[in-house]
């Protein structure tokens, strides 16, 4: 049977966040679902398809197909696998729901891991970004912050620090051509309710 899209239905409208931790992006979202939207939540996700048995035979799998197989190489096939999972569940909870309002919560530092979202079907989807931009050394100080406060468990160290840089440096700016109706950007966590004015609920 062949879908025929309904004149009337409505265009389904997505926020995808593009930020670092400690950018916002938490505190972004309980406000968005606390005005009725649905929050999907890239960690948890991700989290759970790390978690499967399978993931990691996948892995082997393809990391099997190179003659000389070295750390990095194994890193960059978790992570295209992981993606690539990750960004089907993402698109299936949206297809599925019979709400109107989405909003991804994830880093999203890369394009690629934009890419799925990105180009989903313009006839049927509005995808919008709200990038928050924070200066690197504003986001160690609230990791420090956060760390000395237990808020979110565990420790503070060097190790913390690298890996903040690490994503740092990865990061890929959004651009309106990879396939979004606009680019929002954030730079205080009190921007986020100002910019709630801007979106209404359908």
């Amino acid at each position: 049977m062949n879908f025929i899209k309904n004149r009337n239905m409505k265009k389904k409208k997505i926020i995808m966040t593009v930020g670092m931790p400690f950018s916002g992006k938490s505190i972004a979202a309980k406000e968005y679902k606390e005005k009725g939207w649905v929050v999907i939540e890239r960690d948890k996700i991700l989290n759970e398809i790390l978690a499967q048995e399978t993931f990691m035979q996948e892995v082997i799998n393809e990391a099997r197909k190179l003659p000389e197989v070295t750390r990095e190489d194994v890193f960059k096939i978790q992570n295209k696998i992981a993606i690539e999972k990750l960004t089907d569940e993402v698109i299936n909870k949206i297809k599925e729901g019979e709400e109107e309002n989405y909003f991804y919560d994830g880093t999203n530092l890369q394009k690629e891991a934009r890419r799925g979202i990105a180009t989903l079907d313009k006839e049927s989807f509005d995808v919008e970004v709200m990038l928050f931009a924070v200066p690197l050394e504003e986001l160690k100080k609230r990791a420090q912050k956060v760390a000395e406060s237990n808020e979110r468990g565990g420790s503070f160290n060097e190790g913390a620090l690298k890996n903040i840089e690490r994503m740092y440096n990865m990061f890929e700016a959004p651009e309106l051509d990879e396939g979004y109706s606009k680019i929002t950007e954030i730079h205080l966590p009190d921007e986020v309710k100002n910019e709630m004015s801007h979106f209404s609920l359908r």
